[in-house]
């Protein structure tokens, strides 16, 4: 149940980069890339550990937990536009 639990943090971890990388668009401020990038970097981390541990769910989880990783490899193309 624990690998349940940090699979949805890492999928979580991306839906909240997701918002911190509209806002710095929208924003152009400094501060906001910087959180935006710190959250990205959060989001990487967590999926990285939850690839390496292996995970194990439902389908439903692994169809979710593979599409996180797409979104986030899209929002980091997307903050490098944004520098």
């Amino acid at each position: 149940m624990q690998e349940n639990n940090h699979m949805q943090s890492a999928i979580d971890a991306v839906f909240e980069a997701e918002r911190s990388v509209t806002q710095a668009q929208g924003n152009n401020n400094p501060q906001d890339f910087q959180k935006s990038q710190q959250e990205l970097m959060r989001a990487q981390q967590l999926l990285r550990e939850v690839r390496q541990k292996g995970y194990s769910g439902t389908a439903e989880q692994k169809h979710q937990f593979q599409r996180a990783e797409e979104n986030l490899r899209i929002l980091m193309e997307a903050q490098n536009a944004i520098r």
